[in-house]
């Protein structure tokens, strides 16, 4: 079995490679097929610098570069994925396959050849997205003093940067932005050490996120957190959107595993705290604070007195860093308006649904009960077995109940708001429809970057086609037979393994 997943990391690592090398080719013509005029400049800067690899290479991250063709670079920005995914799914297929015959080596195997993945894919340039370079930007007002949830990023802090569009103000949260600063202020106008140093941190979170997944896991049976480590560090999203493009959600869930470690440690304090840096990254994990109030008292029994000091501490990190920052209920304006933009939902899915066979339009918000009811069912679940393995399944029904009915829009980098939880409950109905979501998701993007499309083609479609695709493979892997982690004859989440 060892022998197959070398071989499978092996032909994952060359396709990965390749994917770093071509982003450095295709990233001046997005995103959304326009062309990037300071990304073409600072291309060119690096072209002069790296002279000595010949015209050939100067041509191809020119402006006249064969990728502007729509057909090189769909097939360049494609295929790499496609593959990847492919050995994703049969790596899945096989571990169930041979789910008797995995032993500690395998699970150590799949376990190296992640690391090597999230470093590999580390190396790439951001291509469907700029907001790493955001990050850099908005890092350089606060090291400069300058509040970036009050002001607009200007050319003064982007200067040198691949960056052509902003988005005014911060949107992310006042840790990331102390976290931003601290990172700007060492490496100072140097973008290349900028760059490296973000990418270092989020390569980290992504390894931590990882080693905290093996931790969470490290009492269950060989095959159980052998499928948990396939699916987050063989995941295509995670490698491509976190480790490759660079979105800083990843340090967000490294705080929510945290969370869930030091709950089942008992570390109430510790786990409190840990939930508030993640709140503090992105605010969507704060409804979690309700769920920790439950652990303590149904899972932890502790009396509700003892629950004020954990609180009291998650509450006063929470207000040391956002005073830092806060002036005004204008410190959320510019995220609040990210609500504004509308696609990729399964609402905008259902709604061209209905709009082609003449329903109304008023059925689009069937999504809006559906997740929550979930998240009921799964609360009710809690309170009747009150183990680890509920409590984190209601973690991830309420979190899927946020990504999927709370944002007016989902980018590919949403789902990592839920694939880890869903690593560990690999077996359970939800989280196989969002890792069906989570495979099609990044394929979402390629149609985004040619402009002559249609409106349909662009935006309607491939959200409507990727929660298909999440039915699909959820109704598949049904039949596939997942064995449970280590649970109880007689509790609810037990499946006869065959």
């Amino acid at each position: 079995m060892k022998k197959i997943i070398v071989l499978l990391g092996a032909v994952n690592l060359a396709v990965l490679t390749v994917r770093a090398i071509l982003s450095y080719f295709l990233v001046t013509v997005t995103p959304f097929g326009i062309p990037q005029e300071n990304e073409q400049l600072f291309f060119n800067q690096l072209a002069e610098k790296l002279a000595f690899f010949g015209p050939g290479f100067q041509a191809l991250i020119s402006g006249n570069s064969i990728f502007r063709d729509p057909t090189y670079f769909t097939f360049a920005a494609t295929t790499p994925l496609f593959i990847s995914s492919v050995i994703f799914a049969a790596l899945l297929i096989i571990l169930v396959r041979n789910r008797k015959g995995l032993t500690d080596d395998s699970l150590r195997s799949l376990y190296r050849w992640s690391i090597v993945f999230i470093c590999v894919s580390a190396l790439s340039f951001p291509v469907f997205a700029q907001d790493f370079w955001l990050s850099i930007g908005w890092g350089r007002m606060t090291a400069a003093g300058v509040n970036p949830y009050y002001f607009d990023l200007s050319q003064e802090y982007t200067s040198g940067l691949p960056l052509d569009y902003t988005l005014g103000r911060m949107t992310y949260g006042p840790l990331w932005a102390l976290i931003s600063g601290i990172v700007a202020w060492i490496s100072g106008s140097n973008v290349l050490a900028a760059a490296v140093l973000f990418k270092l941190l989020l390569a980290g979170a992504l390894v931590g996120s990882l080693i905290l997944i093996w931790e969470l896991l490290d009492d269950y049976a060989v095959y159980y957190r052998c499928l948990g480590v396939a699916l987050f560090g063989w995941l295509p999203l995670t490698l491509t959107e976190f480790a490759a493009d660079g979105h800083n959600d990843i340090v967000m869930v490294f705080f929510l595993l945290l969370w869930l470690y030091l709950l089942r440690k008992g570390r109430m304090t510790a786990a409190s705290v840990a939930l508030a840096a993640s709140v503090l990254i992105k605010y969507v994990t704060a409804p979690l604070f309700l769920l920790e109030i439950l652990y303590f008292y149904y899972s932890l029994r502790r009396p509700l007195r003892t629950i004020v000091l954990p609180l009291a501490a998650s509450g006063a990190l929470m207000v040391a860093v956002t005073g830092l920052f806060f002036r005004s209920t204008e410190f959320f304006e510019a995220a609040s308006t990210m609500r504004s933009w509308h696609f990729f939902t399964p609402q905008e899915a259902i709604a061209l649904v209905c709009r082609w066979i003449g329903l109304s339009g008023r059925l689009k918000y069937l999504p809006m009960l559906v997740f929550p009811l979930t998240s009921v069912y799964e609360g009710v679940r809690y309170f009747k077995l009150r183990t680890d393995d509920s409590f984190r399944l209601l973690v991830l029904a309420v979190m899927a109940t946020i990504l999927f009915t709370a944002p007016g829009h989902i980018f590919p980098w949403y789902l990592l708001w839920v694939t880890p939880l869903c690593a560990l409950l690999p077996s359970q109905p939800l989280s196989r429809w969002v890792i069906g979501a989570a495979l099609a998701f990044p394929f979402a993007l390629l149609p985004l970057q040619f402009s002559s499309l249609s409106g349909l083609m662009r935006w309607e479609l491939p959200g409507l086609l990727i929660f298909v695709f999440a039915f699909v493979w959820q109704f598949a892997s049904a039949f596939w037979p997942f064995a449970t982690a280590k649970v109880a004859e007689s509790d609810l989440f037990a499946i006869p393994s065959s």
